[in-house]
């Protein structure tokens, strides 16, 4: 579990993490797997932050 100061409360508090994934194709015709994690204070359940991962996942080829 992490921590972090909560904006709402102004402490250092634990943060529960959720997570949500989503396939996307990019400009080069790429498809990628995009991974959400969100970040919510643990005691007022404020959201604090986000980040998203990036993996590779196929190439698509033009027939």
């Amino acid at each position: 579990m992490s921590v972090d100061i909560c904006p709402k409360c102004g402490l250092l508090r634990d943060m529960i993490e959720s997570t949500c994934e989503r396939e996307e194709t990019n400009n080069n015709g790429d498809v990628v797997k995009i991974i959400t994690k969100s970040f919510h204070c643990s005691f007022c359940n404020c959201f604090v932050n986000s980040e998203d991962i990036i993996v590779p996942k196929k190439k698509i080829t033009e027939k």
